[in-house]
């Protein structure tokens, strides 16, 4: 019977008969700690010299050097029975097996199913058996999904030959230091820590000869840690780490994957199989069996995905309303704010309980500077600029402004927009941007300011700025989460308010609250707000639909001739 040693545990064998530390032994074999460690968890094999200078160094016995060198660069199968019944016993205790992992930290088995995530499953699960890749930071702001994704891809990869023995998985939500994490990890590598030693070198030694993925489940909170990690990478040659984070780590072997929101229906007869949309459906026919996708409900579904874009825990919380609100009522609902995306129930993670909650978390995280910022950016609909950013952030904080922009997009609170054009655009998560209208909102001060600043801008930037600012408003309609970008930008021109007011009308007359919102803005006249309320009607009304698109359409051609008047004012045209 052949024996069932390895050439990694033979070496370490001779180190420790030798008394000697890796470093010392490094030092007299001539080559790196980080080599000698690769050699003896069996990730490298030595080269015949290297062999031959480990034999010298670790003084092999001579009527074992020929098994000694065969097993260094061969398999344990192909050493030949002269040389194999040489080897070290196998009854001698193997200075590298460690003991089994514990169920109960290993991940667990997900309660659902993992819907429209089946791209990015593979490209994390193919970086992640990557010998080169032994750090991958999967970024992305609160509530994007990044636990489940991460917890689905370790578990595809419990049996994966890449780690033989196995995944660990470490939740750190509830852990409030960094110093705690060591002793997460030792208990969930099932070992027991010892009081007089320190727990970061109990970990990496119980670390340093296993070959497995280990997860770190949301760091974010414990950024702390990342010399910790190093370690790990460096003194733990077998070990892959997968950690989730809102917030990249910043660390030279690190590689991010950054994790959106899930594909939206581009339309209705889209809704019925894109991710977002079925993921509504499959959340909403938990808590209500009868509910179906239908030609009277799957407009209202495809808005509610597109209002939380594809957030998951946005749409998991949307579809919990189905038991009391219609569609349409939920969609209505996420239109006025962020109140309605709360659970109504218990849930099993107390930290997703609300959107807000989850918002607030990461808000608590910034510094008073990354704070002003991100309320500057809430106030661009859309996406801006860097220039239009850094104008505008100039006038309220003093620090750096790419500087602080870097950072929160580091954070996954700000997003670089695709763009056809070599400039640079960012922008926000539509809900992440409706919270941080909320919290400037708060400071009537740096509302204030925040206006004046976006208003100072716009009238001085390009022709092609104004012009693409007055086209976006003008195909918007006038919901909540638009108007402060219509106020925004108001300027003083008597002729460009007039036409800025013909763009309030068009968009008053799509509903009540509208309109009452641009009386009280505007201080119409009691006859004009009347003649609005008389005309807004008729856009549903199919008998003078084509009374009102001629009158919208008119509206738009006088729109045009006055804003072509005004911007040849501002260039000294006329």
């Amino acid at each position: 019977m052949q024996p069932s040693r390895t050439f990694g545990a033979w070496l370490k064998q001779l180190r420790f008969a030798s008394d000697l530390t890796q470093e010392a032994a490094a030092e007299r074999i001539g080559c790196a700690t980080q080599t000698l460690r690769a050699f003896e968890s069996g990730i490298r094999r030595p080269s015949h010299a290297m062999a031959q200078r480990l034999a010298d160094a670790l003084a092999v016995p001579s009527d074992q050097r020929a098994a000694f060198l065969q097993m260094a660069r061969q398999r344990l199968s192909q050493i030949d029975a002269p040389n194999a019944s040489l080897l070290p016993s196998p009854d001698m205790p193997d200075l590298t097996t460690a003991a089994p992992l514990p169920r109960a930290y290993r991940p667990s088995v997900p309660s659902t199913v993992l819907i429209g995530r089946a791209d990015e499953l593979n490209d994390l699960c193919t970086r992640l058996i990557d010998p080169l890749c032994r750090l991958l930071t999967l970024v992305g702001p609160g509530g994007i999904g990044k636990t489940r994704l991460a917890l689905q891809a370790a578990t595809d990869l419990i049996d994966h030959d890449a780690f033989p023995d196995g995944v660990v998985w470490v939740p750190l939500a509830s852990v409030t230091h960094a110093e705690q994490i060591p002793n997460r990890i030792i208990s969930a590598l099932g070992t027991t820590a010892i009081a007089t030693l320190p727990l970061v070198d109990q970990v990496l030694t119980a670390l340093q000869d296993r070959t497995l993925l280990l997860v770190l489940d949301n760091v974010e909170h414990l950024l702390k840690t990342a010399p910790f990690i190093t370690r790990i990478i460096h003194e733990a040659p077998g070990v892959t780490l997968l950690i989730t984070s809102r917030e990249r780590l910043g660390l030279p072997d690190e590689w991010v994957y950054t994790l959106d929101g899930l594909p939206l229906p581009r339309h209705d007869r889209d809704a019925r199989t894109a991710p977002s949309a079925l993921l509504f459906l499959d959340r909403a026919q938990r808590i209500d069996h009868q509910f179906a996708l239908t030609p009277e409900n799957i407009q209202a579904v495809r808005r509610i995905c597109q209002l939380v874009e594809g957030m998951p825990l946005g749409i998991e919380l949307a579809a919990t309303w189905v038991r009391v609100l219609s569609c349409s009522e939920i969609a209505a609902e996420l239109e006025r704010g962020l109140d309605l995306l709360t659970a109504t129930g218990p849930t099993s993670d107390s930290r997703h309980t609300s959107l807000r909650a989850v918002f607030e978390s990461s808000w608590q995280l910034l510094t008073p500077a990354e704070q002003t910022v991100l309320m500057q950016l809430a106030v661009f609909h859309g996406s801006a600029s860097r220039e239009a950013i850094v104008a505008v952030g100039e006038q309220i904080v003093s620090q750096p402004l790419l500087v602080l922009l870097a950072s929160l997009v580091d954070k996954s609170l700000v997003r670089r927009t695709p763009t056809s054009t070599t400039t640079t655009r960012y922008g926000l998560h539509e809900l992440v941007r409706q919270y941080a209208i909320e919290k400037l909102r708060a400071d009537p001060i740096a509302f204030s300011a925040a206006l004046n600043a976006h208003a100072t801008f716009l009238p001085t930037g390009s022709t092609s700025s104004f012009l693409v600012c007055i086209v976006a408003l003008c195909r918007r309609p006038c919901k909540p989460a638009n108007r402060i970008s219509i106020t925004s930008v108001l300027p003083g021109s008597g002729v460009l308010t007039s036409a800025m007011l013909l763009v309030f009308t068009r968009w008053a007359m799509h509903s009540t609250g509208s309109m009452k919102w641009l009386a009280g803005f505007t201080k119409l006249p009691p006859a004009l707000l009347k003649a609005l309320q008389l005309f807004a009607p008729m856009r549903s009304n199919p008998m003078h639909q084509r009374h009102y698109n001629w009158l919208t359409g008119f509206n738009t051609c006088l729109l045009a001739g006055l804003c072509f008047a005004t911007i040849s004012r501002a260039a000294g045209l006329c």
